[in-house]
């Protein structure tokens, strides 16, 4: 377990000491929830760990001279983790409390994946979404999440590095994330690296931003040319995209398809009651 990992536990147990939190887990909530007031408690004092690390003022001034960048800069952002010393997502789950208030950024998503090496597996197991927007993260249990999403490519990046040491650094990149069919686009900061609990594991997290007005006045560097622009869906199930023009798909597209049959046949059943009439 890292420092930062070791500092966040024992800010945790503060915060259940301070905040006088009674009901609470005594394992790792992935594994086992008794109550709705447990998981809420476990929040509370998770926040309170967040806070205790990342200090609010020293995070905003941070923020602030980094989005007035006009180019984006991925070592400028592990420098700012760095200087918090916590881990990647600790970090991003820190921004996603502070960037409403206090830059406007409202429509925000944050997502946490693991993935084990072989065979390659990718699990989601934190999210929140405040965006309005369904983002690509598989609805049903066996769904395939979009392979072109960040998050998933660096998760396979490292699945591909066999050295140790340098699956233990993050990795970092930023990707313009355009919808299929929908006039919608993200803005996604992810970091990856490999766990330093189970080598067989990587993590990856990812702070998503809808490219919206609010966004453009405030992040000078949304629309820096060097950036990816990519083309992504919900899942491979339902993506129309065809082998040919997406080479990451892992799944047929059967619900996109199941669709697609219904259409046809609602447009049939439309034309024969119109010629009928």
């Amino acid at each position: 377990m890292s420092s930062p990992q070791k500092s966040f536990i024992y800010g945790r147990e503060i915060g259940f000491n301070y905040l006088d939190l009674k009901e609470r887990p005594k394992t790792s909530t992935r594994l086992k929830v008794e109550s709705f007031d447990q998981l809420l408690n476990n929040f509370k004092a998770s926040y309170f760990a967040g806070a205790l690390l990342v200090q609010r003022q020293m995070l905003i001034d941070d923020l602030a001279k980094f989005f007035n960048n006009s180019r984006w800069n991925g070592e400028d952002f592990m420098l700012m983790i760095n200087r918090h010393v916590v881990t990647p997502e600790m970090f991003l789950y820190r921004l996603s409390e502070l960037l409403p208030r206090f830059f406007g950024l409202k429509e925000i998503a944050f997502f946490r994946f693991h993935s084990s090496a072989a065979p390659a597996k990718y699990n989601l197991t934190k999210m929140f979404n405040l965006s309005g927007v369904f983002l690509p993260m598989g609805i049903g249990s066996k769904e395939h999440h979009c392979r072109r999403w960040l998050p998933i490519q660096l998760l396979k990046s490292l699945a591909q590095n066999k050295d140790s040491e340098q699956k233990s650094l993050p990795q970092i990149a930023a990707q313009r994330s355009r919808f299929i069919n929908l006039n919608e686009e993200f803005f996604t900061i992810s970091l990856a690296h490999g766990s330093r609990l189970n080598k067989a594991t990587n993590l990856s997290g990812a702070m998503c931003f809808r490219i919206n007005q609010p966004f453009k006045d405030t992040v000078k560097f949304w629309d820096d040319p060097a950036i990816p622009i990519m083309d992504v869906n919900e899942s491979c199930e339902r993506c129309g995209l065809s082998q040919a023009l997406c080479s990451d798909r892992a799944a047929p597209a059967a619900i996109h398809q199941q669709a697609q049959k219904i259409k046809t046949r609602e447009k049939v059943l439309d034309q024969l009651i119109r010629d009928l009439g």
